[in-house]
């Protein structure tokens, strides 16, 4: 798969932008997550665009704007530029933030891009020419206003502190970490977890290990690795977003297993809530307002509540003319009981790239609204991924440039990352 096609927004669409991806199921199901699957299936795993077009037949498929776009690139592949440039045109007037001439995937049939403006104001928090970087999870210490990056070729975490260059406040090593994805602050008991995975021979794990995943809680003051949560089965996985709740559980997505697992307070072991299979590529995931349940961002629809009680799953009802798809980061914006429900998500599966604002009801059922946070800068680019609250901003990763690391042979230098932020609305 090349650079190109995977700086696209498919694969981003269906989550995939983490190192490698898991094969869904092929046999086609009616509706919903296993349409999804099928189509993924169909098109990526086994690259016949004719046979995905032939799963989103129905009236159904036109209240969907994830399953249009899927079905506009199937036409885009199969040649047929006027159908696919047509479903491209209602997508553009459901999605302003959407563009056919920009994205990867119709550019070639599309005609020069129209003048588009940028939408909010991003301010630059730090430029870091570090080659081997390649920021994937961003967390924000409020207590000292550090900023933690993760990272997926070093590994280790580096932090930014106020008025002190960048350095690496945790290294990889043999035990790890290793390549280091989400992060979490837990402010209560001064901890930072770290979801981590180790590959052989790359970020400090040795050529005749063996692959593994774990989490790594990181005491906030000195430092030190206090604990270590080692996921026993040796399977695909791949620890991606972390949650927490307020006794310390830790809740955490496993995007290529396609399950979510907790770790209980005090205890180092993972229990399983959603079992693997269960979400195609979980990705960004909060707590609820009520604390019964997550909100769990994935391919497909995109944004699931999981009951926490019954480790049951069902889907955010989407109204027709917006859409979820593609959400990575996923950060809860606190407010009173009553008010509904407001969420930060950093979207990296359209393109370009955009955080929004997601309005939910007060049950966190059902969309209501999005707001564009910010969209059409330059900075995006190269993929956003993640971020976290930082007084009365968003702060986040702009350029992430992971589709450098897909392919063989060297690696083109990447140019200097951008961590930025944006004000958010009262």
């Amino acid at each position: 798969m090349s650079v190109h096609r995977f700086s696209g927004c498919l694969l981003l669409l269906l989550g995939l932008t983490g190192p490698g991806w898991a094969q869904p199921p092929a046999a086609p199901v009616a509706s919903g997550l296993g349409r999804y699957r099928a189509v993924h299936a169909a098109l990526l795993a086994r690259q016949d665009a004719a046979a995905a077009l032939a799963l989103m037949e129905g009236p159904e498929v036109d209240g969907d704007p994830g399953l249009l776009y899927l079905k506009a690139v199937s036409l885009a592949r199969l040649g047929r530029r006027e159908a696919a440039l047509g479903l491209a045109a209602r997508l553009e007037a459901l999605d302003p933030g959407f563009h056919a001439a920009t994205d990867p995937e119709f550019a070639k049939l599309a005609p020069p891009p129209r003048a588009q403006g940028p939408v909010g104001r991003l301010r630059t928090v730090a430029r870091l020419s570090l080659p081997g970087l390649f920021p994937e999870g961003l967390a924000v210490d409020a207590a000292t206003g550090r900023t933690f990056l993760s990272s997926l070729v070093q590994g280790g975490v580096l932090v930014l502190e106020p008025g002190r260059r960048p350095r690496w406040f945790l290294r990889a090593g043999p035990e790890g970490p290793w390549e280091t994805l989400g992060l979490k602050v837990d402010p209560a008991r001064r901890l930072l977890w770290v979801a981590s995975k180790g590959r052989p021979g790359r970020a400090g794990l040795g050529q005749g290990a063996a692959e593994r995943s774990a989490l790594f809680a990181v005491d906030l003051d000195t430092g030190r690795v206090a604990r270590r949560v080692v996921l026993p089965d040796p399977g695909r996985h791949l620890l991606n977003d972390l949650a927490l709740q307020a006794d310390g559980t830790v809740f955490v997505t496993d995007s290529e297993a396609g399950a979510v697992y907790r770790v209980p307070p005090g205890e180092d072991r993972f229990e399983t809530v959603l079992p693997a299979g269960s979400l195609s590529y979980p990705n960004g995931l909060v707590l609820t307002k009520d604390g019964a349940g997550l909100l769990v961002a994935g391919a497909g629809p995109g944004l699931y509540r999981v009951d926490l009680a019954g480790d049951s799953f069902r889907e955010v009802r989407v109204p027709p003319g917006l859409h979820l798809q593609g959400i990575d980061g996923l950060t809860r914006l606190e407010g009173p009981t009553g008010a509904g429900s407001r969420l930060v998500a950093v979207q990296n599966g359209i393109h370009p790239g955009r955080v929004a604002l997601l309005e939910l009801d007060e049950a966190e059922t059902e969309l209501l609204a999005i707001r564009i946070l910010a969209a059409g800068q330059a900075a995006l680019e190269g993929i956003p991924t993640t971020g976290d609250l930082a007084g009365t901003a968003y702060r986040f990763i702009a350029n992430s440039q992971i589709p450098l690391l897909q392919g063989k042979g060297p690696r083109p230098r990447p140019k200097p990352f951008l961590i930025v932020e944006v004000e958010l609305p009262d």
